[in-house]
């Protein structure tokens, strides 16, 4: 059961090739994953970016809410503060009067 050397070189030899096969489509694997894994990355940094200014967005429409007042709000504030000036000016009448 001897293995021929001839057979023994022309085994190893297609081994080699599978093996440099292999290794090739390993690398080219590698490389398409590393190209993917970087289009990844760009977009979840788009994606962050977007969210920051979103956030930063939504931030500026809840201050804008709150510090709007409405019209009703601005009729009803205006009525209370001439309902004071009234009660204020029948004061300072009634003072007079004495």
């Amino acid at each position: 059961m001897s293995i021929e050397p001839k057979n023994l070189k022309t085994s190893l030899q297609e081994n080699i090739r599978e093996l440099i096969s292999q290794s090739k489509k390993m690398k080219d694997e590698n490389e398409r994953l590393l190209s993917e894994l970087n289009r990844r990355e760009q977009e979840l940094k788009l994606a962050n970016s977007r969210e920051i200014e979103l956030q930063s967005k939504y931030d500026s429409l809840k201050m804008a809410k709150v510090m709007s007042v409405s019209e009703k709000d601005t009729e009803f504030s205006q009525q209370k503060l001439s309902k004071l000036v009234r009660e204020i000016n029948k004061c300072i009448a009634l003072l007079n009067q004495q």
